[in-house]
């Protein structure tokens, strides 16, 4: 045989391979070849549903039914299909529904802070307690989030959506420094006051809250982490997903070129390199205002600007200058910036826009 088997060629090779794989799957998935029960001497006896099923059946009396069945496809629905791959590891995983749930988008060049409130990290994620004295913020050298309070609480939170989770289950999750805490509850209708409808302890004095924010807010909900006086967390996850059970321990780190433009539908920063670098290009109208128009991501809406400053031609201006004013005009993917000029410029004249070495401008349209 071995001789046999030596002169085959790759194609007769992997015919005969194959031949032996049929006439093996009948055994491996019902016990049989041919139609004849297999003997414990056939090499398919322990490979095969029909054994580990009889196997399950006499081992755990009382809790096998005959709705589990071996020789026929499984009735479940998609939410028991995952859960019953989560139990077997299968890495099964949910859609995340936040934003930069890893913190791998950065924008700003975020490193650390006081905790401030109002102020943003990393994208998408803000700080709504500034926490008081020798409160901070900071990135660790692995990306995680580092959340230390000082004479009173940190919240730190990610504001978003509409009315799209409105009656649905969902669960959400963190990761603090490599355990998962997670918790599950139906999301309620907005309504003329804001809402809890999700809280749950992760570690002492730290929990995760979810709130359904009333009918008057620009945003539907808003998911937080609170970390007590006293306490801190390092944070390396958050998750939020449909369902009723937490699929963040299968998950990775999102792409981030995707995970940036998403970021960018709410804060976009043009960052110079370390020299002048130009951006674009304007026309003073002669009424002392000077417009121009820069290529920028969709915006979920008119982006205020701010920023280092500008260079018009060779002139700087401060952006932030009461007297050289900037305002921005979204449309969709540039933005018009309106420039009070003062009478600095020529008038029907063009001008070159540049950034210094190293500045930057920020268009932001958080929440």
């Amino acid at each position: 045989m071995a001789d046999y088997i030596s002169a085959l060629n790759g194609e007769q090779m992997d015919s005969a391979l194959m031949d032996v794989a049929l006439r093996n799957s009948e055994a491996w998935a019902v016990g049989q070849r041919n139609g004849v029960p297999v003997t414990s001497a056939d090499e398919t006896y322990h490979n095969n549903a029909k054994y580990y099923a009889q196997v399950a059946q006499s081992a755990i009396p009382g809790t096998y039914t005959a709705a589990v069945r071996w020789d026929i496809a499984q009735g479940l629905a998609g939410e028991a299909q995952e859960q019953a791959r989560a139990n077997i590891s299968a890495g099964a995983s949910n859609r995340n529904l936040l934003d930069n749930p890893f913190f791998t988008v950065n924008q700003r060049d975020f490193t650390s802070v006081t905790a401030t409130n109002g102020v943003y990290a990393v994208d998408r994620w803000k700080i709504n307690n500034g926490g008081g004295t020798g409160s901070t913020i900071s990135v660790t050298s692995q990306g995680y989030i580092q959340l230390t309070t000082g004479s009173t609480y940190i919240s730190f939170q990610q504001m978003f959506g509409a009315n799209e989770l409105e009656g649905k289950t969902v669960t959400m999750s963190v990761n603090d420094n490599g355990t998962i805490y997670s918790y599950s509850f139906t999301v309620p209708t907005r309504g003329s006051a804001d809402v809890t409808a999700g809280t749950f302890v992760f570690k002492t004095g730290c929990s995760c809250n979810f709130f359904v924010m009333n009918t008057s807010s620009a945003y539907g909900y808003n998911i937080q982490l609170s970390i007590g006086t006293g306490y801190s967390a390092t944070i390396r996850a958050v998750k939020l997903e449909l369902g009723s059970y937490s699929t963040l321990a299968n998950d990775v780190p999102p792409d981030y070129v995707k995970e940036l433009e998403k970021c960018k539908y709410y804060f976009e920063r043009i960052q110079a390199r370390n020299v002048v670098t130009s951006i674009g290009a304007g026309y003073n109208d002669g009424y002392n205002t000077m417009y121009g128009v820069l290529k920028i991501a969709p915006k979920r809406q008119t982006p205020s600007v701010s920023g280092s400053s500008l260079i018009v031609g060779t002139t700087s201006l401060n952006v932030t200058s009461s007297s050289k004013g900037m305002y921005a005009f979204a449309s969709d993917g540039s933005v018009v910036l309106q420039i009070i000029a003062n009478n600095t410029f020529t008038t029907n004249a063009m001008y070159r826009f540049g950034l210094p070495a190293n500045g930057y401008l920020d268009f932001s349209a958080d929440f």
